[in-house]
């Protein structure tokens, strides 16, 4: 049987044990709303929309003793709702409320309306980020064909102070990357029945100044041969503000751009 020997970045390690450091430290468990005074709710909502296929998801999660508390569950007559649309409850890793809608036309702002047990309500509503997309020109192939850097331009209005944009590569093909490192290469000749498995997702780096993302192509390389597509993510964060006296909460959204398909040979 072949082992499968991933190249992993130390960037992409330290994030990977960051993601499982958070997911042990966040309780799975829930407590009803009506057990709670809701001076201790710590409010976490979150909207992601994707040009693409045209679907915004919506989140929202209440915990208590901060975001890495026991959840709450909304019962008697607690609710969350957005833009008057009930989220409906979630039952994994503890309790949260989500809402989907496809084929939709992103509005400019959304409005969050929290009930609390005590019939106290609270509407926060929430400035959408702009929109961000990718720019196709014949010398991101050129680039490409020739194993240089690829740099894609990006329209969209100019970035808040809370806002930042993540560009990433990803692809569903298999096998091994397509250009080896010295040390992949070391690992093939000196090791019997071994092979390197290539990465599916390789980041981007954002460049501010001009507005574009740049893909370094010894990241690229990493993919297998064939198909593979980037996007472009624009994200903006707050914190909220106390409600009723609560520890106030977090608030983020993201819109994704379509993709463009390229072809690594």
């Amino acid at each position: 049987m072949k082992n499968l020997i991933k190249s992993i970045s130390y960037k992409k390690l330290l994030l990977l044990i960051l993601s499982l450091g958070s997911l042990i430290t966040c309780s799975v468990e829930t407590v009803p709303s009506s057990e709670v005074n809701s001076h201790v709710f710590y409010r976490n909502y979150g909207l992601d929309y994707d040009a693409q296929t045209r679907e915004l998801r919506a989140k929202a999660r209440f915990t208590v003793g901060g975001w890495t508390g026991t959840t709450l569950k909304l019962v008697d007559d607690s609710s969350i709702s957005l833009n008057n649309e009930p989220l409906e409850e979630v039952s994994l890793f503890g309790t949260s409320y989500s809402l989907r809608k496809l084929f939709f036309q992103l509005k400019p702002e959304y409005t969050f309306t929290f009930r609390n047990n005590a019939n106290a309500v609270s509407k926060e509503t929430f400035a959408f980020p702009a929109s961000i997309s990718l720019v196709e020109s014949p010398k991101i192939n050129e680039a490409l064909v020739a194993h240089k850097d690829m740099y894609v331009s990006l329209e969209g209005p100019s970035l808040n102070a809370s806002e930042t944009v993540v560009c990433s590569a990803h692809t569903l093909e298999k096998g091994q990357p397509a250009q080896l490192t010295p040390e992949q290469q070391k690992t093939l000749e000196n090791q019997d029945n071994k092979t390197i498995e290539a990465q599916h997702y390789v980041d981007g780096d954002f460049n501010p100044s001009d507005f574009s993302c740049v893909f370094l192509y010894e990241k690229l390389s990493q993919l297998p041969l064939g198909r593979f597509e980037i996007t472009a993510k624009r994200t903006r964060k707050q914190n909220l503000n106390s409600f009723d006296g609560d520890l106030g909460g977090s608030f983020t959204a993201s819109y994704q751009s379509k993709p463009m398909t390229f072809t690594l040979k």
